[in-house]
């Protein structure tokens, strides 16, 4: 680690962002949804609880059984939308002024945000809960109310959560069959990623690699990204970029029929690539984290370069482009070139981005084999000249 923090140090790096917090996980989708519902849940609880408590002290009798389930219930409403008032009052606060809009645009977001899981808790929960505590005073007369409560609301909670995970693997599966159905393909993939001091030439270090892995060498191409600002949504911590590519195409590429477009010298597209990075479980004792990122890249083949929604004719590309760019969207380009060595089961790039930074990226590509991806990972942290040893963030994250 100490090696590690004098080479950040020593390196003339203007991204902050890299050097400060190379990593960046995402939660894992059922823990980030029991942190927001849960979160609202357990304040509620609070309410909840207590309220049935003092209800099952002050009824007796037949009544209880009617009015106990739905104690809870009523009281906590209010605590799903007062936990986002005040956080949507503690955003203004320290938003700067500069950049600070009207203290009801805050509050309105924050609201609608605590509606949402309100109608989660009225829909989902509250139906389990009651019939929870309904079948445990039926069934369980001698159990204590607070009890039966307790264990309700722990139950329903699972419940959404369970319920939010599902519905967001579907969501992300009908919004993959919505782009295919435009004439989009899909390509899933692993890759992990990792900077390498630039006073080491990226064909040596790809040459090193390569013989160890048994790799073909493909040669060189000059890739150009333009990233869209975009409004693409988020799938169980899978994030979204939305970007035009254009790439030279590789000698073999060039051989036969095209694939891939018709523009003889170059391959175009417009892709929605989404991401997600998670820490690698690993078994027995080890040297290394790993973090590999799974990537879903969606691709619409283009006859021409493009690098703005004004240059695309009416296709679904543009339709596509229109839907998911923000207003006035921010256009972000990146230049780079890529050397590349592969096999049908690994694939190994160097890419050096056209500026004055002195590092460029190494880029492990995976389809199926975790094991082997390992295996790559730990060889480039051990024997090749790495910096940062790895990093969740890419070229459009880093290069303005």
């Amino acid at each position: 680690m100490a090696n590690m923090e004098i080479q950040l140090e020593n390196m003339p790096m203007a991204d902050k962002k890299l050097a400060d917090k190379p990593i960046a996980l995402p939660d894992h989708p059922i823990v980030s949804s029991l942190k927001d519902f849960g979160f609202d849940e357990l304040l509620a609880a609070g309410i909840d609880v207590i309220g049935t408590g003092i209800a099952a002290h002050l009824i007796k009798g037949s009544a209880r059984m009617a009015v106990l389930p739905f104690v809870g219930p009523v009281l906590e409403k209010g605590m799903f939308l007062a936990r986002h008032a005040w956080d949507a009052q503690k955003i203004y606060k320290t938003t700067p002024e500069h950049l600070r809009q009207t203290r009801r645009f805050y509050f309105k977001e924050g609201l609608k945000h605590g509606a949402a899981n309100l109608t989660k808790d009225v829909l989902i929960h509250d139906p389990i809960y009651s019939l929870g505590v309904l079948g445990g005073l039926y069934f369980f007369p001698e159990v204590p109310p607070v009890m039966l409560s307790s264990l309700s609301y722990i139950i329903g909670v699972a419940s959404v959560v369970g319920i939010d995970y599902y519905r967001g693997e579907r969501k992300f599966k009908k919004f993959k069959q919505d782009l295919e159905g435009r004439g989009f393909s899909e390509d899933t993939f692993w890759e992990s990623r990792f900077m390498i001091r630039g006073d080491n030439p990226p064909t040596k270090v790809l040459e090193q690699i390569a013989g160890e892995f048994g790799l073909n060498p493909r040669g060189a191409s000059l890739f150009e990204d333009v990233y869209v600002q975009n409004t693409l949504g988020n799938f169980n911590g899978r994030s979204g970029k939305l970007r035009m590519r254009s790439r030279e195409r590789r000698e073999h590429e060039k051989e036969g029929d095209l694939k891939w477009g018709s523009d003889p010298d170059r391959i175009n597209t417009l892709q929605i690539v989404y991401s997600r990075a998670r820490g690698n479980s690993r078994t027995g004792q080890e040297q290394f984290n790993y973090f590999p990122i799974q990537k879903t890249k969606m691709c619409f083949f283009l006859d021409k370069p493009v690098s703005s929604l004004d240059e695309l004719g009416d296709s679904p590309a543009r339709e596509i482009l229109e839907k998911y760019s923000a207003p006035d969207p921010h256009y972000q380009r990146v230049r780079f070139t890529r050397d590349l060595c592969d096999s049908p089961e690994l694939a190994v790039c160097a890419d050096s981005v056209r500026t004055k930074k002195p590092y460029y990226f190494i880029e492990l590509k995976v389809f199926k084999d975790m094991n082997l991806m390992q295996q790559a990972m730990r060889y480039v942290m051990l024997e090749c000249p790495v910096v940062a040893l790895q990093t969740t963030h890419g070229k459009g994250d880093l290069f303005v």
